[in-house]
């Protein structure tokens, strides 16, 4: 399927209007300081997905299936195993200033030429990469526009790229200042590709027509078949997946954003979950795009299928989108592959042949101008490169051959963080025949493929010997070429490493710098000899560095350690340790040493040794003096605890595991607890044995009545571990018994004073109405008077009744005994009871839900359905004309529930407390006694229930009754 094209012009702009962003958010971070917050380090890192898991995971997906997951599940299982591999080189990185994956290896086995070496492996692994990156930019150009990727404008975007890897990847000249601009881009261009990607696999869903679509797209092209194949099924699988994870830490890029431009050690464990997540997100779009190009027979590398989509779809802002997005992960690996190179070169290839500060008037410009141009050369090396492979080799190709390059370094970084026995000369005979293994068997084969080289080596084998032949190296068959060359090269590195280290012996600088590549391990101090200022160590300096350049580096010592005089040896070992980090961060290791040990040597062995011991002997007797203040301040937090305990109105009481008493204060005695000598010592039940109903309650008060009329109060807790006792906490609560003792007879006297207060209210009324009516038949004689008279005089002689009886229902003592009886038909009756009423006050009364049959409580039916009359009674009253009441029934806290809801008003907060008081009602005078409740809540409590009330978040209230469940 051919698909339209954009305008080359259009498709330029947007990409220099994507640049000038990028331009516009470093300047930005830079104005700022940067962002100190973790999800910029995990995007930072995540400049691991390039091209290759923008365009080419698509293209393994649609071609070998499966194995692209490998690209994501490496750097998982990398960040899983963090704090065996991260984290040990973050603080080597932090601690001692190495800003490359060369300075680590150069400062671990202390050689220059083992820095060079891996500088000329990471340049020969990576340039290829970056050609790679150079090579999908004007890919996917020309996938958008038509025209040739070869075309001008491709030029044009390197040269804007290597404007801004100057610019802002080199602002600054050592690794004590980050690249805060670089860092802020590079994580929005992380961002900027995760979208991008989620949106071309959104329009694949879409065009295929959802989930189902997408499972016949699958059968229909086949990939379902591709991949079904079990990963395991070929040695490919684990293959790329040991790179992935090595390549996630060793790839320079990736070094210089995982430790280089880390600015908190703390991000690590956010971007232990962050980083995974990423990667889940930006692998779920490649199966729809694979399977859509394919379904489409879209008329492109499946490379490319990504941007052929939205292309094919009419859906060109996609595409420039989409473009945008692939843009941003091949930019952000060529920017950042370049600065780690250069300073790379700069410290291992060029510092050690060309470092003549002194002779420089300025050389911290001299160095940044070096990096620039350094940056520079290597983007247009790349380009060249990808200029002369054209587009002979698939992107995921040229990935996994420069993976397995950067995969050389690991025996050497084992033997950093795990063999203290590993040398240089292991680590350049491992490197040197890795890497010559690496290029007969991986770049070989891409050259002989590509037309470079003779096409009868991949027919005869090198030379015409069968058993050097590039993809069957000494006769191994039935194995894939990948396999088959990180195989051979890691064999061939790791057992040189391991065969020369073990026949050489580490040279003392090397078993020292072995040393310190430990977990907490310390670089011990070297004194400087014959220096008693820290003039003399700057004068000691300009004769390397010149004047102002030692001047500024002491400066910022000073300020690193605080040292602002030379008082002691241990000032001159500080200073020389921290300009050897500044200078590594800004030459790298090799060069840092080289000016350290010539200009500011330490003492001769037994100087050093006496110096070093007068330093152990300042630092003990500082420890002493320490110790000794320590021991005064114990001694008087102890007296202060004595006080303390001394003077607590409560008792304490400490025993150990066995039950002895260590502990014991002097309220304890005050209150008669103990009598005679000393306790301490001896078992509680021996001298305390009243103590035994507190050690039974953890957390728990328990009162216990003495017979002199005493009450106390005691709780016990656990000690935690080692001792594994038990703290008893005892006071005294005489007076506070006696006080709630009274508080409850005043509360009695208030309810029965408010009860005969409500009492003559509620029957003084009716019998002034009875006076007054009496009074007024005996001065009339009008009949119609007299009959009108008389049934007044019954109405209130009858609410008078109504009082006295629901008076003798609150008083009554001679409760009958409780029987079983079905709750529901209970809460059936009183609905009948009550509907007759609600339909005629226009109330809509309802169950919900059906009452289920099995629940029995123990109980007196009639009492149970006064209750409900009353709940739902006082309800409807509330809800008025048109309102909702509804009654449900269900099981609860081994129970049974009744709830009685409404929509009305609900009950003002004020009055929730009060509402059951005795003749409180809200009713106007004669529309009620204010009893109702009271009565409810008693019966419910005879039946060993609970009444609760409460308004609904909704509106209105609703009543709860809770009763005991009794089984059939």
């Amino acid at each position: 399927m051919s698909v339209a094209h954009l305008d080359p012009m259009l498709v330029l702009g947007v990409l220099v209007a994507y640049l000038g962003l990028l331009f516009g958010i470093a300047y930005w971070a830079e104005r700022r300081g940067g962002i100190r917050h973790p999800a910029i380090y995990t995007l930072a890192i995540s400049v691991y997905c390039t091209s290759w898991t923008y365009y080419g995971s698509v293209g393994t997906a649609a071609e070998t299936g499966l194995h692209f997951l490998t690209i994501y599940l490496g750097p998982t299982l990398a960040m899983i195993l963090a704090p065996y591999w991260l984290e040990p080189i973050l603080r080597l990185t932090h601690r001692y200033g190495l800003a490359s994956i060369a300075d680590l290896l150069a400062f671990r086995y202390r050689s220059r030429s083992v820095g060079i070496l891996v500088t000329l492996v990471a340049l020969i692994g990576v340039v290829p990469y970056i050609a790679l990156q150079i090579r999908a930019i004007g890919g996917s150009m020309a996938a958008l526009t038509g025209l040739d990727p070869q075309a001008e404008f491709s030029f044009v975007i390197t040269v804007i790229l290597v404007v801004f890897s100057v610019l802002f990847g080199a602002r600054h000249f050592s690794m004590e200042t980050r690249q805060e601009g670089l860092v802020v881009a590079v994580a929005f261009e992380s961002l900027v590709k995760l979208v991008a990607i989620l949106v071309a696999g959104g329009l694949a869903l879409v065009t295929l027509g959802g989930l189902d679509g997408l499972d016949r797209a699958l059968v229909d092209t086949g990939l379902s078949e591709t991949l079904a194949v079990q990963p395991g099924e070929n040695g490919q699988w684990f293959t790329m997946l040991l790179l992935a994870f090595f390549a996630f830490m060793l790839l320079p890029r990736q070094f210089h954003m995982l430790f280089t431009e880390n600015r908190d050690p703390a991000h690590v464990r956010s971007a232990r979950w962050g980083v995974p997540l990423y990667l889940w997100w930006i692998t779920l779009p490649t199966v729809p795009i694979a399977a859509v190009g394919l379904a489409l027979g879209l008329n492109l590398p499946p490379d490319y299928f990504v941007i052929g989509l939205p292309l094919a779809t009419g859906h060109p802002w996609q595409a420039l989108l989409v473009l945008v997005g692939g843009f941003s992960a091949s930019a952000a690996m060529v920017i950042v592959s370049a600065v780690a190179l250069s300073t790379m070169t700069m410290n291992h290839l060029l510092l050690p042949v060309a470092f003549s500060p002194a002779r420089t008037p300025d050389f911290y410009r001299w160095l940044l101008q070096g990096k620039r141009l350094l940056i520079a050369f290597i983007i247009l090396l790349g380009y060249l490169f990808a200029q002369a492979l054209g587009s002979r080799s698939g992107l995921a190709a040229i990935g996994l051959v420069s993976f397995a390059a950067i995969l050389q370094f690991v025996p050497g970084m084992l033997g950093v963080l795990f063999w203290t026995g590993a040398t240089a000369k292991g680590v350049r005979w491992g490197l040197t025949g890795g890497m010559a293994v690496w290029l007969l068997t991986l770049v070989v084969p891409v050259l002989v493929r590509s037309g470079v080289l003779p096409g009868g080596w991949l027919e005869v084998g090198l030379f015409g010997l069968s058993w050097l032949h590039p993809e069957h190296l000494f006769g191994m068959v039935g194995i894939d070429p990948l396999s088959h060359g990180v195989f051979w090269s890691l064999l061939v590195n790791g057992g040189l490493f391991w065969i020369v280290s073990m026949r050489d012996h580490p040279t003392p600088s090397e078993a020292e710098a072995a040393l310190l590549c430990q977990e907490e391990r310390v670089a011990p101090q070297v004194v400087v000899e014959g220096v008693t200022s820290l003039g003399e160590i700057e004068g000691r300096l300009a004769e390397v560095l010149g004047a102002e350049m030692a001047r500024q580096e002491i400066e910022a010592a000073q300020a690193a350690t605080g040292v602002r005089a030379i008082t002691d040896p241990g000032d001159t070992a500080r200073v020389r340790a921290q300009l050897q980090r500044q200078l590594s961060g800004m030459f790298g290791p090799t060069i840092a040493h080289m000016v350290i040990d010539r200009r500011l040597a330490g003492t001769t062995a037994p100087a050093a040794i006496a110096d070093t011991i007068k330093i152990i002997e300042q630092r003990v007797a500082q420890a002493r003096g320490n110790l000794g203040d320590l021991t005064g301040e114990l001694d008087r937090l102890r007296r202060y605890l004595d006080q303390i305990l001394g003077v607590a109105p409560i008792g304490v009481v400490v025993l150990d595991r066995s039950g002895r008493i260590t502990l014991i204060n002097e309220s304890m005695r005050q209150m008669g607890w103990v009598q005679g000598g000393a306790v301490t010592g001896r078992h509680w039940r021996e001298v305390l044995p009243q103590i035994a109903p507190f050690l039974s309650a953890e957390l728990e008060a328990v009162t216990v009545s003495q017979g002199s009329g005493a009450a106390w109060r005691g709780r016990s807790a656990p000690l935690p571990p080692p001792e594994q006792g038990r703290v008893v906490v005892i006071e005294n609560v005489t007076r506070e018994r006696e006080l709630n003792r009274q508080l409850r007879h005043a509360d009695r006297l208030a309810t029965i004073g408010q009860m005969a207060a409500g009492i003559a209210h509620e029957i003084g009324n009716p019998l002034t109405s009875i006076h007054s009516l009496a009074q007024n038949m005996t001065e009339e004689d009008d009949p119609g008077f007299y009959r009108e008279g008389v049934a007044l005089i019954r109405s209130e002689s009858e609410r008078i009744a109504v009082i006295v009886r629901e008076l003798l229902d609150m008083s009554r003592s001679d409760f009958e005994p409780l029987e079983p009886i079905d709750l529901c038909e209970a809460v059936d009756q009183a609905l009948g009871l009550a509907q007759i009423q609600a339909k005629r006050r226009g109330i809509e009364l309802r169950r919900d839900p059906d009452c289920p049959r099995d629940m029995r409580v123990l109980g007196q039916r009639q009492r149970l359905v006064q209750v409900l009359l009353n709940l739902i009674g006082n309800a409807a009253e509330e809800v008025g004309q048109g309102g909702k009441v509804w009654v449900a029934v269900h099981r609860a806290e081994g129970g049974v529930s009744i709830a009685v809801s409404d929509n009305g008003p609900g009950i003002p907060d004020e009055l929730l407390e009060r509402i059951a008081d005795p003749f409180f009602t809200t009713k106007s005078a004669g529309q009620g006694t204010g009893l109702g409740l009271s009565v409810a809540l008693g019966i419910v409590e005879d039946h060993h229930g609970r009444l609760t009330w409460r308004n609904r978040p909704e509106g209105g209230a609703v009543f709860t009754v809770w009763l005991p469940q009794v089984a059939e």
